[in-house]
């Protein structure tokens, strides 16, 4: 680095190298932030979701799961914001979406991120976009869903109507 300062006509030279180099960091960055976040537990920003919308105990797909999915995104948006991370049971060990993917969504991960996205438009809202980031990443041959939530600048209810806020590791009406 201060060989550049010294002869800033060299950068071009490495510019590609340190290119690589950063691309790496930024891919390595991604999967050790969902570990560090998992390791040190849920709290008042990070909630951790076994599945979106699989009911475990009857292996059946429930309004009542994605509902505690979608109530802990509103409750992100009307609070500091957090990070939702679904496939990750309560003691942090990761489950992976791995199964609900395949049962419901014959293992395209696009239509699961289309149906996401849908049960969001319908019940938060599109004006929350700006606020929301959904991805999915792959750790320990498993993939999770990870919402980023920014608080947003205004009220946010579930279905118009529900009002939540989140207030230590749990989120209230």
């Amino acid at each position: 680095i201060s060989e550049i300062g010294q002869h800033p006509e060299h950068s071009q030279q490495i510019e590609p190298d340190v290119d690589a180099m950063l691309k790496s960091f930024d891919a390595m960055t991604e999967v050790d932030e969902v570990l560090e976040l998992i390791a040190n537990g849920e709290s008042k920003t990070v909630e951790f979701k076994e599945t979106y919308k699989l009911d475990i105990d009857k292996g059946v797909g429930s309004k009542d799961v994605e509902l505690s999915v979608l109530k802990t995104i509103v409750a992100f948006l009307n609070s500091e914001g957090g990070k939702a991370i679904i496939g990750v049971r309560d003691n942090g060990e990761i489950a992976g979406i791995d199964l609900e993917l395949q049962r419901f969504h014959k293992g395209n991960t696009d239509r699961f991120l289309r149906h996401v996205k849908n049960a969001i438009k319908k019940r938060i809202g599109e004006d929350y976009y700006p606020f929301l980031d959904q991805r999915l990443v792959s750790i320990a041959d498993s993939l999770l869903l990870v919402f980023d939530c920014k608080p947003s600048d205004h009220e946010c209810y579930l279905d118009g109507i529900d009002f939540y806020v989140r207030t230590t590791p749990a989120t209230d009406k």
